[in-house]
């Protein structure tokens, strides 16, 4: 006779979800993190976004194990449309499907500083004051004695819309230059005001 044998297969796959809680946070005029809620089983995900209604859609993975990513070169004061979805595993790929829609818009481009005036002067420095300008992050100076060719530069973090110059010659005549930076990687600025 033969004895019936009952035997019980563990599954091995690690079906996960559709992500969710997706939303864009430190968005910048050229840049925006893209952040959802964590699942354990998920091996890694993908990121894609376009410009809302192009329809022409970028998808890049995240590091394994990752639920953030960070979007760069993006076009300032543009409105773009995001969805996740979830490799649930480490070999052949098993995906999920996309997530619904989110969305964001990116900062306008920030513009040169107005308003440049020099006080306080003494013989060997003066404060350079301009306008505060919306949506920068923070502003260089640069200055130079009438008639030379190369600038010296000075940073100056916004809200700060003065900047000291020390080390001034004593009896010469300066020009001086404002811009803004218009996020915190430094790389979007606008024109040295005129």
């Amino acid at each position: 006779c033969t004895a019936a044998i009952e035997v019980t297969v563990e599954s091995t796959s690690s079906a996960c979800g559709v992500p969710s809680g997706i939303q864009a946070t430190d968005v910048t005029s050229g840049s925006a993190t893209v952040i959802w809620d964590a699942q354990p089983c998920a091996y890694r995900f993908h990121v894609r976004y376009s410009v809302f209604g192009s329809g022409n859609w970028i998808n890049t993975p995240t590091e394994v194990g990752s639920n953030t990513k960070r979007l760069t070169n993006l076009i300032a004061g543009t409105e773009y449309e995001i969805q996740v979805r979830a490799n649930c595993s480490s070999g052949t790929p098993e995906f999920t499907d996309w997530s619904t829609s989110e969305y964001f818009t990116t900062n306008a481009a920030c513009t040169a500083p107005t308003g440049g005036t020099a006080t306080n002067l003494r013989k060997t420095r003066a404060t350079i004051m301009w306008d505060a300008m919306s949506g920068a992050y923070s502003y260089e100076v640069r200055y130079r004695e009438t008639g030379d060719t190369s600038w010296k530069r000075r940073p100056a973090v916004a809200p700060a819309t003065s900047k000291i110059l020390t080390n001034l010659i004593a009896g010469s005549q300066y020009e001086y230059q404002v811009r803004s930076i218009c996020d915190v990687s430094g790389k979007p600025k606008s024109e040295w005001s005129a």
